[in-house]
């Protein structure tokens, strides 16, 4: 798969789930929330961070008003209770073309509204596949509202929503109500992500409000005295707490003091990192959706965070510590002219080359593209950009994003005609990386009694940050079983491991000797003959000779076709089709093509059964991916379990006996891999390294040994790393060479 293909392929990949939280730009979010765990660690997390916290910036602030007596309502957040609550009567639901809609939830309170919805049983061939054709949730219309008796509408603070592909739950915050309004309609324009006139349009649910039971659970809030900081002159503060149901919910605001002249901080630009007393990494949940609505705008260059501790005995105190946060400069801009010439077509690419200075650092304006209502430009800098605006005329702005740490994009769009010919881009606004040291420490006033919460398993975890260290401190020679052998893998093909235009499949030793490039295809692989690989390109599915590197295209595939898997006598090969988000198997000579999976669902391929008379596969649901079964002759679907959060392909991957599975999960912000049966019993965890990523497992001959990837996101620009984990006796071996992603092994 060459490397338009490859970002093609996970574009569309991407968009099997609703993004976890929606921001001020809906269109970047989508794609920096949807995609699966190859692309976030090519990409990193920072700008993901950034883009997906800004609209707090809206939602919640730190300035209060005198006399309001907050409280915690579990599942909504801070809350004003000195004035009456109202709830939602009871459920609203409505259904069209099979599309369900049920407004389950509502809150009103003196300084908000929150809405929760969820939308079900939605058609994924109707979802938005390309970046370039946004789906709905892209333009100011698209936007949920309230509609009053009297007809006015309010428009939404801010929303956030979690998704899993045929269906998402939503949560709005729309400013207070007035105490005499007791009913609403609820106006949603369009399913998010659906492409235009696809789906029902313009849904309407009635809601009524009445007041909240007595019995309603509100927790009180506590306000953290300056006595129990680090510090309270610097720019990060603690300032609330609560006690929720699995931790504790901590409230409070970063600054701009001590920041450069003119940069005014908007988000955290890395994971903040959490550690006990010991110096043991301590999970959390951001929860800032938690956050009470102010009465008051918070000043510029301040910004609300709220991080919701997970488990409630801990080492205490707890040490918040913060490395980088990004940082907007409003008064800097620049200009450069580009010729889009006449009649300019959607996907159209100019080279640029033109040089501009932002902050007082050189920016390269690599390239602009059409794209369907606007234009898109790419940048490069050594300096640290999670983005810009950007502005032609009457533009109106569009996403903007870090596409690695040297590279971003911005874009613009137009609701009326694109111009054309000489066009004059003015770039404002850029935001910036800032690195620092800040940090806070807190304890609770009392601590709880209740008991950790248990452990998964009995065994201990093998891989966490402690035992990585200790590893690379003292690092122990290949088992005599491993070192002879190769792997099949993908990743960055020469040490430039920035440079994300070289990326490929490769065949490399144990040891990182003599490496060969295969190709730039990923999701590549290996006949069970050891003779051929099989990949995504430009036309369908092609083979590889290994013998003699020629290659040729299996007939009746299409362009859309990717992520082939080898049956185990090697006769046969599932893929799946990007068209139609189905699974499909097909002999090597192109014959017996056939559709073995045709549900209202993305059915995502995760192995063949040891006897090769089935398949395993996953459909997004609500909670993660539910893993299924499938009897190719029969079309039986068995039901397995559900892996929590899961993201992408090389997340998975069976053991060499069939019996067991290894798989990346996403809990409580923290990755990890575990491993179970097949039905997800015996759920063990093995490697969990607090903020940073550990996932792609992949099992070694004998089901012994795992290769998995580690990235770590707190160290702008480190490369992703790996190791080699014994299942059995938690030994760790580090690799010296990079890759982000392991597909096969050759003795």
């Amino acid at each position: 798969m060459k490397d338009k293909r490859m970002k093609e392929v996970l574009d569309r990949i991407a968009q099997r789930s609703i993004p976890d939280t929606t921001n001020l730009w809906p269109g970047i979010a989508a794609r920096l929330e949807r995609e699966p765990s190859m692309t976030l660690l090519r990409r990193r997390p920072y700008a993901t961070i950034l883009l997906a916290l800004l609209l707090v910036l809206v939602l919640s602030g730190v300035v209060y008003a005198l006399g309001r007596s907050l409280g915690y309502i579990p599942g909504i957040g801070l809350v004003d209770q000195s004035v009456p609550i109202r709830v939602l009567a009871e459920p609203v639901s409505q259904t069209r073309d099979g599309i369900t809609v049920t407004v389950n939830e509502a809150v009103l309170t003196s300084s908000k509204t929150m809405i929760v919805f969820i939308v079900e049983n939605i058609p994924q061939e109707h979802l938005s596949r390309d970046m370039a054709v946004p789906g709905c949730g892209t333009n100011t219309a698209d936007r949920t509202k309230l509609q009053l008796p009297d007809d006015t509408d309010v428009g939404p603070l801010g929303a956030e929503s979690g998704g899993w592909g045929v269906g998402y739950k939503a949560t709005y915050t729309f400013a207070p109500l007035a105490a005499d309004v007791k009913e609403a309609i609820l106006v949603i324009p369009c399913i998010e992500g659906a492409l235009p006139g696809s789906l029902p349009e313009n849904w309407k649910l009635s809601l009524h409000f009445i007041p909240a039971p007595p019995e309603m659970t509100i927790v009180p809030v506590t306000e953290v005295t300056p006595a129990q900081e680090t510090s309270n002159t610097g720019p990060l503060t603690l300032e609330r707490s609560v006690e929720t149901d699995r931790g504790y919910l901590l409230v409070g605001t970063f600054n701009s003091n001590g920041l450069p002249e003119g940069a005014q901080a908007m988000d955290f630009s890395t994971y903040p990192v959490m550690t006990d007393a010991n110096g043991q990494n301590v999970l959390y949940d951001f929860a800032n959706s938690q956050l009470e609505v102010p009465a008051v705008r918070p000043p510029v260059g301040s910004f609300p965070w709220a991080f919701e501790v997970i488990g409630k005995q801990h080492a205490w105190p707890l040490t918040i510590a913060v490395s980088a946060v990004a940082a907007q400069y409003p008064q800097e801009q620049a200009w450069f002219e580009f010729d889009a010439g006449t009649n300019p077509q959607m996907g159209q690419v100019w080279t640029l080359n033109q040089d501009l200075q932002l902050v007082n650092v050189p920016v390269r304006v690599l390239r602009a593209y059409r794209t369907a209502d606007g234009y898109g430009f790419d940048f490069e800098s050594n300096t640290f950009f999670h983005g810009v605006s950007l502005w032609i005329g009457n533009s109106l702005p569009g996403p903007t994003g870090m596409q690695d740490p040297r590279h971003f994009s911005a874009m613009v769009r137009f609701e009326g005609a694109i111009p054309d010919g000489k066009l004059e881009v003015l770039v404002s606004n850029p935001v910036l990386a800032i690195s620092g040291t800040w940090q806070i420490q807190w304890q609770p006033e009392t601590t709880s009694t209740e008991a950790s919460p248990t452990q998964i398993g009995s065994t201990p975890v093998c891989l966490t940050s402690d035992s990585w260290k200790a590893a690379l401190a003292n690092p122990q020679p290949l088992p005599a079983e491993l070192s002879s052998g190769r792997l099949l893998a993908y990743g960055p093909l020469s040490d430039d491991y920035l440079n994300y235009d070289n990326y490929g499949s490769f065949i490399i030793n144990m040891d990182g000797s003599i490496k060969r490039t295969v190709n730039r295809s990923t999701y590549p692989s290996l006949s069970p003959d050891l003779h051929y690989l099989a990949f995504g390109g430009e036309d369908g599915l092609y083979l590889i000779d290994l013998t003699n590197g020629s290659q040729a295209l299996i007939p009746n595939t299409t362009p859309a076709d990717g992520i082939p898997l080898w049956s185990p006598d090697g006769t046969r090969i599932a893929f799946w089709r990007s068209d139609d988000l189905d699974l499909y198997v097909i002999n090597p000579d192109g014959s017996h093509l056939r559709r073995v999976i045709n549900k209202n669902g993305d059915e995502q391929l995760v192995g063949w059964t040891a006897d090769g008379t089935g398949l395993y596969y996953g459909v997004n649901a609500e909670g993660g991916l539910a893993l299924r079964k499938l009897d190719i002759a029969s079309g039986a679907i068995d039901d397995l379990f559900i892996i929590p959060n899961r993201r992408a392909y090389e997340d998975i991957d069976l053991s060499p006996d069939g019996n067991r599975i290894a798989f990346h999960a996403r809990e409580n912000l923290s990755d990890a891999i575990y491993l179970s049966n097949l039905d997800g019993s015996n759920r063990r965890l093995v490697a969990q390294m607090g903020k940073w990523v550990v996932t792609a497992p992949f099992w070694l001959p004998g089901g012994e040994w795992l290769a998995v990837v580690i990235l770590p996101t707190d160290l702008p620009d480190q490369p992703s790393e790996l190791a080699l984990v014994n299942v059995q006796d938690c030994r760790i071996i580090p690799l010296s060479w990079r890759a982000q992603a392991v597909f096969g092994w050759i003795p």
